[in-house]
């Protein structure tokens, strides 16, 4: 497992630990559809963080775990 990744999942398991993202399921979700519609890494940060309420490095955290788990074909 590479370490920007182990990282990612540290923080995004953090954050669900916390409350501090409600419904990560939902948003990793969310993150992919925004990934496989056009919107890109950042539009999908950039619309996780807005959503939830999150903190840009919370909604990467989403984001980056949507891409290793849920979409991994997506692009962006």
């Amino acid at each position: 497992m590479d370490h920007a990744f182990a990282t990612h999942r540290r923080r995004l398991a953090a954050n669900v630990k916390d409350g501090i993202i409600r419904g990560t399921k939902m948003a990793g979700r969310g993150a992919c559809r925004l990934l496989y519609t056009g919107s890109g890494t950042q539009g999908a940060i950039d619309a996780t963080a807005a959503q939830y309420g999150a903190s840009p490095d919370q909604a990467a955290a989403v984001v980056n775990a949507a891409r290793a788990n849920f979409c991994t074909q997506a692009p962006g």
